[in-house]
Order: structure tokens, then C-alpha cells, then sequence
């Protein structure tokens, strides 16, 4: 019994590592770095940006998505989208910084950090 547990528990490993570093990504991105950077651009909201493409059993003007949805409105909701991207690029920023810092720690990334950096000065690259 021992020998099937512990292969089920190998196989559902690497599916709970991902769903464990997405959520850990996910609430770095919601509680740490998005509450900045709504405090920058005035404390801008984008979720609750849509536009209404059918009046719904009561006319609008809407004031939140929710609102435009329990009225039977039919919104496109453009705002989740930009909140969508932004997550997005912050967390492939926040993946790109540790893995370049990783490869330029190791010496074969050191080294092609310096070649890179002598072709960008107009030094031709060494074979």
C-alpha cells in the first residue's frame, strides 16, 4: 500500500508545484504590487471599466459591471482585459529578473553577458 501511495503522490507532485507557484505568483502580483501602482495612477480601478452593447429589463447608465449584469445588460468588459495584461506583464517581469539574474551567475552566463556586451560596443564577438 505504501509502494501506491507514494507513486500517486509523485505523479500529483509536479501539477501541485505549478498550482503552488501560480498562487504564490498570483497574490505577489494582487497584494504586493498592484496596491502601488493603483496608489501611483490615482487609485484607478480597471475592472469596472465596460461598455454596454444591449440595454438590459432596466435601463442604465450602469455604474459597475455587477450592476449592468443583474440588470440583464450585455457589457464588454475591456476593463478585466487591461487588468488581465497588467498582471501579466508584471509577473513575466517578475519571472524574467530572478531567471536573468540565475543565468548571469553561472559561468557560461557570465560569459555570454560579456561577449554580448563587446559586440554591443562595436568589439566583434570571440569564437
Amino acid at each position: 500500500m505504501e509502494e501506491n501511495y507514494s507513486i500517486a503522490v509523485r505523479s500529483a507532485g509536479p501539477r501541485r508545484s505549478r498550482v503552488a507557484i501560480f498562487n504564490c505568483v498570483d497574490s505577489l502580483v494582487k497584494d504586493v504590487i498592484m496596491p502601488p501602482i493603483g496608489l501611483l495612477l490615482g487609485k484607478v480601478d480597471f475592472s469596472n471599466l465596460f461598455v454596454v452593447l444591449k440595454q438590459g429589463t432596466q435601463a442604465g447608465p450602469y455604474f459597475t459591471v455587477d450592476a449592468a449584469q443583474k440588470a440583464g445588460a450585455v457589457t464588454f468588459n475591456y476593463g478585466v482585459f487591461v487588468n488581465t495584461v497588467i498582471s501579466f506583464v508584471i509577473v513575466a517581469f517578475a519571472v524574467f529578473l530572478p531567471v536573468r539574474a540565475i543565468n548571469r551567475a553561472t559561468p557560461r552566463g557570465r560569459a555570454e553577458a560579456r561577449r554580448a556586451g563587446a559586440h554591443a560596443r562595436g568589439n566583434p564577438p570571440s569564437a
